[in-house]
């Protein structure tokens, strides 16, 4: 890998989709490919031998030219179904995609383009649109620093979406970073929709002046105060009840473990990043009218330094693994009224990461198969899509990395 290469720019603009799908056992792979399709759908939910698999081959390297596998904005979506209906051939042929498309997403990666898969584990006997929502998604220009990930989806999203999509929004660390351009992300969705944005009182200032330019509620509070969760609570209440709640607020108090004191860097981590969360969630949770009548969708923030771990970060990193982990049981929990997620952004290209020595930056921000950082509203969008009803045939509890592939982690 060139460290020093430019890498292709990524599109983060809506560009005109030209789809092709090719499913397999329904048609015949398409004579000739069209070198115009930058979306392309692989559709291999009902593989079941080993042979079967050399289609998936047969069928990418057929449109290998076209532009979802050569140009910047190009975009693969691999469907594969859950284990859970298959017998143990069908079941390997299923898991075997995702190593395909892993492998895929780094050969096409260099280039701007990107390569998912969705897991179909929903139990319907049709499954022509379950999954068509967040394959919406995927292949947008909104999942831009989203490659080499899989999406298990267990339903289809609802039909109408817009009512619940645009109930108001809170955000916490709203006043810079991602946790900014969640905001700005989510007012350019929803002009309309009540934002309740929330940051520390020492970022009061920048605060004031991104809910000004946002037409929003700015509510200076420390998310780690025993009073806080009543705050947003009647908040919630006054806006109508949250259908979005973004925990974006974190800190980080880096040193490795012998020189780490618990008072100074352990604690302060752990109570911002993760106690928090649970604190302001219960809140919301028990208080009437603090949430949306028709749900809410949480999203709490991991990180790749949660999943693979980091030198010097042992506070951090436990702290975003177990948000990882609450995710996933409030998830099942109350799966029948409110949806709950976790985004887990990779290298970000923020304030705090430009402090980073030039080079270290540099190394960090290409060890992903796109080979570069992401912007803050590459997290924003793809935590917009977690927390809307669009989302909520995911598996509950599901972590999405915004990596760009980062090559680390379990």
């Amino acid at each position: 890998m060139n460290f020093f290469k430019a890498p292709s720019k990524l599109v983060r603009e809506a560009r005109p989709l030209v789809r092709l799908t090719e499913t397999f056992g329904r048609a015949s792979i398409a004579a000739a490919p069209n070198v115009s399709a930058n979306a392309l759908v692989i559709d291999a939910r009902a593989l079941a031998t080993f042979t079967d698999l050399s289609w998936v081959h047969e069928v990418a390297t057929k449109h290998s030219e076209c532009a979802a596998f050569k140009e910047a904005g190009g975009r693969i979506v691999i469907l594969r179904r859950a284990h859970a209906s298959l017998d143990p051939t069908a079941a390997a042929c299923s898991e075997a995609l995702i190593g395909f498309g892993k492998s895929i997403a780094q050969e096409v990666g260099g280039r701007g383009a990107t390569v998912n898969v969705l897991c179909d584990a929903s139990a319907a006997d049709s499954r022509s649109e379950v999954c068509e929502a967040p394959l919406d998604w995927l292949l947008s220009h909104k999942s831009c620093y989203v490659t080499g990930q899989e999406l298990v989806v267990v339903r289809p999203a609802p039909a109408d979406t817009e009512a619940a999509a645009s109930t108001a929004a809170l955000v916490t660390g709203a006043a810079r970073g991602i946790g900014r351009a969640t905001a700005m992300h989510l007012r350019k969705l929803q002009p309309t929709r009540a934002l309740v944005l929330v940051d520390h009182p020492s970022a009061a200032g920048p605060l004031a002046a991104i809910a000004a330019e946002l037409g929003g509620t700015a509510l200076p509070v420390d998310v780690t105060d025993t009073a806080a969760g009543a705050t947003l609570a009647a908040a919630g209440a006054t806006a109508g009840g949250f259908g979005a709640v973004i925990h974006a607020a974190g800190i980080t108090r880096d040193k490795t473990l012998a020189k780490m004191d618990l008072k100074k860097q352990w604690q302060p981590v752990i109570d911002v990043n993760l106690r928090a969360v649970a604190a302001l969630d219960e809140a919301l949770l028990t208080t009437p009218g603090a949430l949306a009548p028709l749900g809410a969708g949480f999203v709490s923030f991991g990180s790749t330094s949660g999943i693979h771990g980091n030198l010097g970060q042992s506070n951090y990193a436990a702290a975003k693994s177990g948000l990882m982990g609450y995710a996933r049981a409030m998830g099942l929990a109350h799966e029948q009224r409110h949806r709950f997620a976790c985004v887990a952004p990779g290298f970000i290209i923020t304030e705090m990461t430009q402090k980073i020595p030039w080079l270290t930056r540099t190394i960090g921000a290409k060890l992903n198969s796109l080979g570069q950082g992401g912007l803050p509203e590459d997290v924003a969008a793809a935590v917009a899509f977690l927390a809307s009803p669009a989302a909520a045939g995911l598996l509950p509890g599901t972590t999405l990395r915004v990596c760009g592939q980062f090559r680390g982690g379990r």
